[in-house]
């Protein structure tokens, strides 16, 4: 299945036909059911009505029309990422339509005999309503509300110095074209003039030709990022391992694919492990390495997945970042995040500071959204950058 705006506009046809589907039998029953009715006084004048027992049935008929449009979507072989747009585009186009329907046929009633609706059922419409503004906030508004998180992490007294060690932290930039939402975050980070910056993978999600058009702007945004004790980038899922050296160098920015760096930041001296995305036989040596450091020297481990955390001997290590989440990219309220794609708990994969494994654990929601024919969406994950005071 096509990948783009083709995918986009089909999905979109699908959800109104969808509509019409679930509206035009429920009120051709309504009239059917109205024309066996005893007549009384005043039903001439007067259309069917649109009772709970019709809103079930628009809810049945929903219910499948939605199932065969994700088992056409799986025959034609759409992936995860585009069966969640399916039902995202019914949600957020079909629904609306249903509710729009059945308060335009209420109001026109009155002079059409168009069904009318009993006191529950519009308030139903008016709930399937909601879902359009909601659905416009979620595509044009929320993954662009920017957001600066700062967390502190306490350093053990063991460890020599006494500055605190001021790490930006950019993850999941996952876009097909640098703009000003991208920018803004690069210098988001660098405004708070952290000590050194961390970029925990997935830093383009586009096509080769994308990449090429994009590729001096990607690299703009890293040497922006500069800062006194340096930038370090590990690789995400969908960062080419072929492309991704060729985007740092010369940025001033260091790739790190398991390999260890000793930075002096003030006063300290801080270990860094940068893993790459898959453990790698050397992989659990580069941590165990980490973790049998001097104890007056601080030890962070960047990664793009949090479950690198879980491999860390506990309490080895002072802190881990990583991103990979977004979040969940979607929150409900009291559940959290669906799915955090990461063997950590959700709670943990939602995002900020957690302790895992007896392990301080930072996971960022990112700047980016998935792409790959995902819904282009965030809802209560908000991008963002951060700023971690280790001290």
């Amino acid at each position: 299945m096509a990948i783009g705006w083709a995918t986009s506009t089909l999905a979109a046809w699908a959800a109104v036909l969808a509509a019409v589907v679930v509206v035009v039998p429920v009120g051709w029953l309504a009239r059917r059911r109205a024309g066996r009715a005893e007549p009384g006084p005043g039903a001439a004048s007067r259309g069917p009505r649109l009772g709970l027992a019709d809103a079930v049935l628009a809810a049945v008929l929903a219910g499948v029309v939605v199932l065969v449009q994700l088992v056409v979507a799986v025959r034609a072989g759409a992936s995860s990422w585009q069966l969640m747009a399916v039902v995202f585009d019914d949600v957020a186009i079909a629904l609306p339509l249903v509710g729009a329907a059945v308060v335009v046929s209420h109001v026109a009633s009155r002079r059409w005999a168009t069904p009318s609706a009993t006191g529950p059922v519009l308030v139903l419409a008016g709930v399937a309503l909601l879902a359009a503004p909601v659905g416009w906030y979620v595509v044009h508004v929320a993954p662009f509300d920017l957001r600066l998180e700062t967390v502190a992490q306490p350093l053990p007294p063991e460890r020599a110095g006494d500055d605190t060690i001021r790490i930006g932290v950019l993850s999941d930039i996952q876009t097909t074209n640098i703009g000003a939402h991208e920018r803004a975050a690069a210098r988001l980070v660098a405004d708070q003039q952290p000590d050194l910056v961390v970029v925990a993978g997935d830093l383009f999600q586009g096509s080769p030709a994308q990449l090429d058009a994009n590729r001096e702007a990607l690299r703009s945004l890293l040497v922006d990022l500069d800062a006194p004790s340096g930038v370090f980038v590990v690789e995400g899922d969908v960062d080419g391992p072929n492309d991704l050296p060729g985007l740092v160098e010369g940025t001033g920015a260091t790739l790190l694919r398991d390999e260890i760096v000793t930075i002096a930041v003030g006063d300290r001296t801080v270990r860094l492990a940068g893993m790459r995305l898959e453990p790698h036989p050397r992989s659990d040596g580069v941590i165990d390495a980490v973790a049998a450091r001097p104890p007056e020297e601080v030890g962070i481990v960047l990664a793009h997945r949090p479950d690198w955390a879980l491999r860390a001997p506990p309490g080895s290590v002072d802190l881990v970042i990583a991103g990979h989440t977004h979040g969940g990219q979607i929150q409900l309220p009291f559940l959290g995040p669906l799915t955090v794609a990461s063997r950590v708990p959700r709670s943990v994969g939602a995002g900020g500071l957690h302790q895992v494994d007896g392990n301080p654990l930072y996971v960022t929601p990112g700047v980016g959204r998935e792409q790959q024919g995902a819904p282009q969406i965030r809802f209560l994950a908000d991008p963002s950058v951060a700023i971690i005071e280790l001290g």
